[in-house]
């Protein structure tokens, strides 16, 4: 779970009070201090695909509204 979904692992363990046991507490300060910068990378990777095999991809309702 640790490798797949991070940010909800760390999150659920400060919640829980668990971040203090040894099994969490090397990685989730870590986590947490870099969660702006996997979700700023998740972001522009949705950003920046605005063509694929040379055919527009839209993003909102309205452009997809457009297209058609």
């Amino acid at each position: 779970m640790q490798e797949c979904n991070p940010v909800q692992v760390a999150e659920y363990a400060v919640s829980r009070g668990l971040d203090d046991e040894a099994a969490f507490e090397w990685w989730v300060p870590y986590t947490l201090r870099k969660q702006d910068v996997f979700i700023s990378a998740i972001n522009s990777r949705y950003k920046a695909t605005t063509h694929k095999y040379g055919i527009e991809v839209p993003r909102t309702i309205t452009e997809v509204l457009r297209f058609d």
